[in-house]
């Protein structure tokens, strides 16, 4: 058992530097492009890889292979996004707040592009015109549920413009995980834009995993 933790551990490293190269390659292939709205796709696109190399490094640092501690991992993935779109915690800060929460890889991998693709869309929209603003992150444990928040103090959404019928990717991405994860997702514009995903919480068998690992050694993928 000891020698497929040690195993799990090292794919899941692997994966991570893997995934972490991909992101430098897109990097250098932004920088060799002009269009503003290109160079946008690269780092969007190097974002939603970073937030899944984040999961497999948490993962690998994890004490239980099977589950990361969700709140850390969102405090390294705020942070990480503000350096990916060069900015620094100062007049534009995200802050986090969550409970002791540890999720699965199958829940942690769409939660952390949710928020990935939201942090995304307030550092790009949120503050046109302002010198300052503030981004909450929030994650809670609410009985049998989890309460994902993403809100900002910006300039909010245009009254016309249907949130959850939009034609971006980035929204269209959220509302597509939202389902992945049998949750629902509502959207408030008052102060500026507040997004709210709940969904059921997973309890992850511990013991069951490790008799399915000595029973079955074959690694799904999914």
């Amino acid at each position: 058992l000891r020698e497929k933790e040690t195993l799990l551990r090292e794919i899941h490293h692997r994966v991570k530097n893997n995934l972490n190269i991909i992101a430098s390659l897109l990097s250098l292939q932004a920088g060799q492009v002009k269009d503003p709205r290109v160079t946008d796709a690269f780092s969007e696109s190097k974002a939603r890889i970073i937030s899944i190399a984040l999961v497999h490094e948490k993962l690998y640092e994890s004490r239980d292979l099977s589950q990361i501690s969700f709140g850390a991992y969102l405090t390294e993935l705020a942070n990480g996004l503000l350096s990916t779109f060069g900015i620094s915690q100062g007049p534009i800060r995200v802050d986090v707040e969550a409970d002791d929460i540890w999720l699965a890889v199958d829940a942690a991998i769409p939660c952390g592009l949710i928020v990935s693709e939201l942090i995304t869309n307030c550092l790009k929209h949120a503050f046109t015109g302002r010198p300052s603003g503030r981004i909450l992150v929030s994650m809670a444990e609410l009985g049998s549920e989890y309460r994902l928040t993403v809100s900002d103090n910006g300039i909010g959404f245009p009254e016309n413009i249907n949130v959850q019928q939009t034609k971006t990717l980035g929204l269209q991405l959220v509302t597509t995980l939202v389902r992945q994860l049998g949750g629902r997702i509502s959207v408030k514009n008052e102060g500026g834009a507040e997004f709210e995903i709940r969904f059921e919480r997973r309890e992850t068998n511990r013991i069951a995993n490790r008799v399915a690992w000595i029973k079955k050694p074959t690694l799904a993928v999914s």
